[in-house]
């Protein structure tokens, strides 16, 4: 069966935003190691 491309869309986004949490993750967690990290980096 083929997948639409609606469904597609919806698992990329699914994924890029499972990558923007990890990404936050590690963010806080050098933060909490006293790493300073500037605002643009925070924002990608």
């Amino acid at each position: 069966m083929a997948i639409s491309k609606k469904q597609k869309d919806s698992k990329i986004k699914a994924r890029s935003k499972k990558a923007d949490d990890k990404q936050k993750t590690i963010l806080e967690m050098l933060k909490s190691h006293g790493a300073k990290i500037y605002d643009d980096l925070d924002n990608g």
